[in-house]
């Protein structure tokens, strides 16, 4: 008997191998046994993967962020060991900035936000850094200073037992500050941390012991007795810094200290540096603790829908209304799911706020339900969790100027990128795996853009990169340059990021063949004719199908003898495909060899042979040209 199967898209990605035999999922039918180095289209095709441009040379590893100031003045932040260098979108490098508080160990543990031109970086291990722009290519890094108008406007707490006392020897200049139980210890002396005595600073200088410190008074104090009424500032080495931040309805949140880390603090509204709590108008800062049914750490706060709370062992949000923001008083926090949030921020994308789940690689998203108005966390790497490995790094893109696409990025320890595309009007989604010559290290968005910091071995030397990812399949290599002459010639220099490797070459629609780039960063081509080449490292986009299946007489055919006799490709804008080992160079009957090819578009078949009981088609490229593959039909007997 004889079959024609036809599968027009491949929205649901590529399958885990544990899902092979789920013919009953709609998924099946969609998706794909292997599927790397493609782009899932809208439209349910798949396109070969962007190639990358190499933009800088990087001295290390490092992370990668975003900061963009308005359209137009976008700038690339790259964390380095203890440094800063802010790139521009070509790969200028525009100021370095050193002596930063961070260290390599802690890049990926860094969270983030930006408002105008000040971004915040945290990390419970630093004090709250601020990165203001000063100029359209100037940049300064400082400590957070809070609003100081003879009283420092920053989050306090006691975080000594409610029942100890503090007893100050005096009401002003340098006295003792004597409590009742051991508290002290030589961390309190280390930084100029503020202590107040019912409302009123003092500064701490000197340890004596562990219930005596020395201290100077900031603020004449109402009087000196031994009194519960006392705190100090929340963030300090002792306590530690807060490890979560965010901007929410016109205020500045920051949570997750070490010595409280279910703490929430957050600013006066529209005042970013100024926390008071005051008398607890609307409009003064907020001080409170998320409460759970067990002790939560956060670790990310997130503004969407609601205000999000991410901790390492439930997620929360914060119910407001159209009517009335979030204050001192109506402040309501309600735990929704169990899961709890690794490390890697969450980010919005199509809907939802996609997190990974503490202690797992399993990916969720935190959407809101109309119908039970409670948000929910399902998985989305349910049908490809041998994709995900150990996230590291994430970033959104939400289209650019040649595709409408929207994808999520997730780094992976291995230096892969699982791509998760999702339609929810479509309720479509899939995830693909993307790969290169050497390790993938940190990702990020910029106007559109996206950028990539990569590791590759060139020459037997470990290099790092800054590159950029191209917006369609029109660049098909990575960490590539393109190097037009002023006339036709034979020689072509600037490839010294890639000196003594080999490379491949193309020039508009001709491949070129494999050169290897002189010491000085010449490569020279033996064709004539040619004024301009793109050279750079290839990549091989693969795609298995999953085993036909289709109800027959005697039932489903899964696991019986078939043969896939014909395979017939729809194919848009393409010059080259293979299927099983069998390479196609497409041209146009009518095309003139002596001319460059055209990109052809239609039906192209392919006659295979052989009997088995899981026949697969292997679908990939010989030669680096872009390809959109529509559709696939398949021919079986059985």
């Amino acid at each position: 008997m004889k079959a024609k199967l036809f599968q027009t898209t491949f929205s649901a990605g590529e399958i885990d191998p544990n899902m092979v035999s789920r013919s009953d999922s709609p998924s099946y039918y969609n998706g794909a046994k292997t599927m790397r180095n493609w782009m899932m289209l809208d439209t349910g095709g798949i396109m070969r993967r962007p190639g990358s441009t190499n933009l800088a040379e990087l001295p290390s590893s490092g992370r990668l962020l975003p900061f963009t100031f308005a359209t137009g003045e976008e700038y690339i932040f790259v964390l380095l060991n203890q440094s800063l260098r802010v790139y521009n979108p070509a790969g200028v490098l525009l100021t370095t900035i050193s002596g930063c508080p961070w260290v390599t160990a802690e890049l990926f543990e860094i969270n983030y936000a930006q408002y105008a031109d000040t971004m915040y970086l945290v990390h419970k291990n630093f004090q709250v850094q601020e990165i203001l722009r000063t100029g359209s290519s100037a940049f300064t890094r400082s400590d957070l200073a809070f609003e100081d108008d003879g009283s420092v406007r920053q989050p306090y707490f006691k975080y000594a037992p409610q029942s100890v006392t503090l007893n100050p020897s005096g009401t002003s200049g340098t006295i003792t500050l004597t409590t009742s139980e051991p508290y002290w210890t030589s961390d309190y002396a280390s930084a100029g941390i503020v202590v107040r005595h019912k409302g009123k600073e003092m500064l701490l200088t000197t340890l004596v012991s562990t219930t005596v410190m020395n201290a100077t008074v900031e603020q004449t104090l109402t009087d000196s007795t031994a009194s519960t009424e006392w705190d100090e500032q929340a963030f300090s080495n002792p306590q530690g810094h807060p490890a979560a931040i965010t901007f929410h309805e016109n205020r500045l949140w920051l949570a997750g200290n070490k010595g409280r880390p279910s703490g929430l603090y957050g600013s006066k509204s529209g005042s970013f540096e100024n926390f008071d709590t005051a008398d607890a108008d609307d409009a003064d800062g907020i001080n409170v603790t998320v409460a759970g049914s067990t002790l939560s750490a956060i670790r990310h706060l997130t503004s969407a829908r609601h205000f999000q709370i991410f901790t390492d062992t439930a997620e929360f949000f914060v119910r407001d209304s159209t009517t009335s923001p979030i204050t001192p008083n109506n402040i309501s926090i309600r735990q929704q799911t169990p899961f709890g949030c690794g490390t890697m921020t969450p980010l919005n994308y199509d809907g939802a706020t996609i997190f990974v789940q503490e202690k797992s690689n399993t990916i969720r998203e935190f959407s809101f339900s109309e119908l039970t108005t409670a948000y929910e966390a399902s998985s989305i790497s349910l049908l490809a969790h041998n994709m995900i490995g150990v996230p590291k790094d994430n970033a959104v893109s939400f289209g650019n100027a040649s595709r409408p696409e929207t994808m999520m990025f997730l780094v992976n320890e291995a230096g892969a990128i699982s791509v998760y595309h999702s339609l929810r009007s479509e309720q479509v989604q899939g995830w693909t795996l993307w790969t290169t010559e050497g390790s993938y290290k940190s990702i990020t968005n910029v106007g559109n853009k996206t950028y990539i910091l990569v590791e590759r071995t060139i020459n037997n030397v470990v290099k790092y990169f800054l590159e950029e990812f191209s917006e369609d399949d029109s660049l098909t290599l990575d960490c590539s340059m393109t190097v037009t002459s002023g006339s036709p010639a034979t020689v072509y220099a600037n490839f010294t990021h890639l000196a003594n490797q080999e490379v491949n070459v193309v020039s508009g629609n001709y491949h070129l063949g494999k050169y290897t780039v002189a010491a000085n960063g010449e490569i020279t081509i033996t064709q004539t004719g040619l004024s301009t080449i793109t050279a750079g490292l290839n990549y091989t986009p693969t795609l298995t199908t999953l085993p036909p299946n289709t109800p027959a007489a005697k039932g489903e055919l899964l696991g019986d003898p078939k043969r896939i006799s014909r395979v017939i490709l729809r194919v848009n804008d393409t010059l080259n495909v293979s299927v099983n080992g069998v390479s196609l160079v497409i041209r146009n009957v009518t095309d003139d060899l002596s001319i460059q090819p055209l990109a052809a578009s239609g039906y192209q078949e392919f006659f295979i042979l052989g009997w088995s009981k899981d026949p697969t088609v292997d679908i990939t490229q010989s030669e680096p040209f872009p390809l959109k593959l529509l559709a696939v039909g398949k021919e079986v007997i059985f």
